[in-house]
């Protein structure tokens, strides 16, 4: 942009000159450019910006003047600013000042808060607060004095708290028993009365239509079936289904103080992405997100909407300004978003989760592999015996482990994309691991005889890789093309393979190299086909669902997969390949969704990565701005 300063720069020229040619969504470059922009605003005292030039591209404009290789400097020096920033949004007023997110832990106990929500003046903020399996309370929190009221009686699992438009009255869920209802009490605290019913699972989203006469609720009556967008009349308790039609159920809503409705679409389990409308116009939805990953929560902050994703490994804090500017994060240093709330003054309230997991392994009894320290999981034993590999957040970061004899060290230190998928060689010698680098995934492989240990190999846009049994080659999931396929990459000389036409995510091979199985980007189930003989592919097992797309293991005669089944523990199915039938299965239970599960050949030992310890609390990014 600065060497062509004043022409029209297209979104190919760009991909073609800062990616080499890649595959790259226009999301991609649009939050590149974001990024700029905030770095020259923030840094660079010559006036120079950068302008969107619709359906075209890019043009960048500097004021008459200054000298074009000044500015060329210049910007090279702001990038370079920009992205070793803080972590944190920080943006100019127009007084000069520096505005920025600054974090306070406002509630932090042995119990969960949960669902915080901002008053309309922003003064206070009502919340959920109990313990995980037992009844909660909705609490009243004042920010100015920190007095705290709570308003009913916990004896039941109050929460979904919202308050009306003009502040006077609280809505919220309350689970009693097997049944579900609405709630609506003055916001001074008082007498609760029923106005509606709702699912026996309780409440997923709540929010007061302008108006103060109707409420939009997300409800669903099985724990892990889809929920329902319903509207609410609180007058008479009539209810009406306004799920979009395109929707399989959406997970979460926030709807602005425009009327503008963003929704997180549930595509099928764990697979969600954000489209924005008017539920009164069914042809108004524009999707906003290309993702297909886990969402938490959506909130308006004025034009701009904020969301929690684990888009980026674990779950932060995003925002959406709008088609141009595309998605950038807000806060790098808080992990465990949830739910949101937004303060007239620009302040957020978080929904912070922690956990702990430990890696066991099930066989006549149990053993603990991995204790518990911050959040482990997805744990290899390599080949050659004793030393196993695994990732934990453990330092602050999702990283690759090694533990060997005693001693655990780290292997990598990316400190913020999260390192996932570790898969030894079949000779113990090098490890391969999925990491996103710039937003982009990547499979690279580490020579662990090497000092370091040193990186052997890397392959762009590549996920979830997997050894051939020779160790030769690994097939791992791909977008490269635009559609998610499976693909081999040969260690020896470099070279790329598309395996598939029809689709695929992740892929395994069977030890003779002749069978791929893979799995498909938002559909549940296990395919296989003959790479040999190629033939249409065919569904092996119908009920893995794509949040479990690491949660599957093959060996040469049996598929072992996880299942879920509403108000049960998962199970981990064992599926005989030649009978064509299931002939056993393990319960696991508190499985953490991303945990990755291994199974012993000779012994049928599963490993696997369950949770031991979850906590709810709640955070404010307070906006302040400095001279």
């Amino acid at each position: 942009l600065a060497e062509r300063q004043g022409e029209v720069v297209t979104r190919d020229q760009l991909i073609q000159v800062a990616w080499g040619g890649r595959a790259v969504s226009d999301d991609a470059v649009a939050r590149c450019i974001s990024q700029i922009r905030k770095a020259l605003g923030t840094e660079l005292q010559a006036p120079v910006t950068i302008t969107a030039i619709s359906k075209k591209g890019y043009r960048l404009d500097v004021e008459s003047g200054h000298l074009r290789s000044a500015v060329k400097l210049s910007v090279v020096a702001v990038i370079a600013v920009g992205l070793l920033a803080l972590p944190l949004l920080i943006s100019r007023d127009e007084s000069g000042g520096t505005k920025s997110l600054v974090r306070e832990s406002v509630l932090v106990s042995a119990d969960w808060e949960r669902y915080p929500a901002f008053s309309p003046d922003g003064s206070r903020f009502a919340y959920s607060r109990g313990t995980p399996a037992g009844p909660r309370a909705i609490y009243l929190r004042n920010l100015a004095d920190a007095e705290t009221v709570r308003l009913t009686d916990g004896k039941w699992l109050d929460h979904q708290p919202v308050f009306s438009p003009d502040g006077e009255r609280l809505a919220f869920a309350r689970v009693e028993a097997d049944k579900c209802h609405v709630m609506l009490m003055p916001a001074s605290g008082s007498t609760a009365s029923r106005i509606a019913d709702c699912g026996a699972r309780g409440v997923k989203g709540l929010a007061w239509l302008p108006g103060g006469e109707q409420l939009l609720m997300l409800t669903s009556d099985q724990r892990l079936s889809p929920a329902r967008m319903l509207r609410i009349d609180i007058n008479n308790g009539q209810s009406s289904d306004i799920t979009p039609h395109f929707a399989r159920g959406v997970d979460d809503f926030a709807l602005s103080d425009s009327g503008r409705l963003a929704i997180s679409v549930d595509f099928n389990l764990g697979v969600e992405d954000i489209f924005l409308g008017d539920m009164e116009k069914p042809d108004s939805w524009q999707r906003i997100t290309h993702d297909r990953v886990k969402i938490h929560g959506l909130a308006w902050d004025s034009d701009q909407l904020l969301f929690s994703s684990n888009r980026g490994g674990p779950f932060q804090l995003w925002r959406w300004v709008g088609a141009d500017a595309g998605l950038e994060i807000i806060h790098q240093a808080l992990n465990g978003v949830d739910a949101l709330s937004t303060h007239p003054d620009g302040h957020i309230l978080v929904e912070r989760w922690e956990q702990e997991t430990e890696i066991v392994t099930l066989d006549d009894s149990e053993s603990v592999l991995i204790e518990p320290k911050g959040v482990s999981w997805d744990a290899r034993v390599s080949p050659r015996g004793g030393a196993v590999a695994y990732i934990s957040d453990r330092s602050g970061s999702a990283e690759l482990w090694l533990r060997d004899g005693l001693v655990d060290r780290v292997i990598t230190d990316y400190r913020g994309p999260w390192v996932m998928h570790p898969r030894w060689s079949p000779d113990g010698s090098k490890i391969a691991v999925t990491v996103p680098i710039d937003g982009v995934f990547t499979l690279q492989i580490f020579d662990l005889a090497k000092a370091g240990p040193e990186l052997h190999a890397q392959v762009k846009e590549a996920f979830a890789g997997e050894w051939a049994a020779d160790g030769q080659s690994l097939v791992f999931g791909s977008k490269r093309t635009g559609s998610w396929q499976i693909w081999r990459y040969f260690i020896e000389d470099g070279r790329l393979q598309q395996l598939t036409d029809d689709g695929g995510k992740t892929a395994k091979l069977d030890h003779a190299g002749q069978q791929l199985y893979f799995t498909l980007e938002d559909q549940s189930g296990v395919w296989r086909t003959n790479l040999i003989d190629p033939d249409t592919p065919e569904q092996v097992v119908d009920d893995l669902a794509p949040v479990d797309w690491s949660n599957w293991h093959l060996d040469e005669e049996r598929l072992y997969y996880v299942r879920r089944s509403g108000g049960k523990a998962p199970e981990l199915v064992h599926y005989d390949l030649a009978a064509r039938t299931e002939v056993g299965s393990t319960l696991l239970p508190d499985l953490i969704y991303f945990s990755g599960v291994t199974v012993d050949p000779l012994t049928s030992a599963v490993t696997y990565s369950r949770i031991t310890r979850e906590d709810a609390d709640i955070d404010l990014l307070r906006l302040v701005t400095r001279q």
